[in-house]
């Protein structure tokens, strides 16, 4: 019976101290999502500038170099038409970054407004301004990773521990 009480404690501390991690862990793919977003841009500012490609073929391009044809929302927006493109681009903000908070997706969704209605040096401008955009939050997500991977990882086992110490 204590053997069975001991493994039940060691259980307890151990789920708490994991959901600690994949709290911090979560905190770790908003930083690994908007890093590739901030990549991608990078890359569609250059092919912007040095080819007159389409914007769909430089969605294609991002999402098999940067994405590795993993699902991303280069990939899930494929529409030519302006007026559901932004619905699309959209949906595909939703649908494919799942690890941003919502700051980050209305910076990513306002992106993709002007995606396409400018001329080419219209185009480099709106990317600068979300490259700048996106370096904040990524400076934020750091921040908030370094301010807070301690406190989670801590209050995880502490909860185990608390609750450990209730059930005896």
């Amino acid at each position: 019976m204590i053997l069975i009480k001991f493994i039940i404690l060691i259980l307890i501390v151990l789920t708490t101290t994991s959901l600690g991690m994949q709290k911090v862990k979560s905190f770790k793919e908003r930083q690994n999502a908007l890093n590739l977003f901030k990549r991608s841009l990078l890359f569609m500012k250059t092919k912007i500038e040095f080819t007159y490609e389409p914007i769909k073929r430089i969605f294609e391009d991002i999402s098999s170099v940067i994405y590795e044809n993993k699902d991303n929302v280069f990939n899930a927006c494929n529409s030519e038409n302006e007026i559901t493109f932004y619905n699309n681009w959209t949906k595909a903000v939703d649908k494919t970054l799942k690890d941003l908070k919502q700051d980050d997706l209305e910076i990513i969704k306002n992106f993709g407004k002007m995606l396409g209605k400018t001329d080419k040096n219209g185009q480099i401008s709106e990317i600068e301004l979300a490259l700048c955009l996106i370096e904040k939050q990524i400076e934020d997500a750091e921040n908030y990773y370094v301010k807070n991977e301690k406190l989670y990882k801590t209050i995880g086992v502490v909860s185990g521990l608390a609750l450990c110490i209730i059930f005896v």
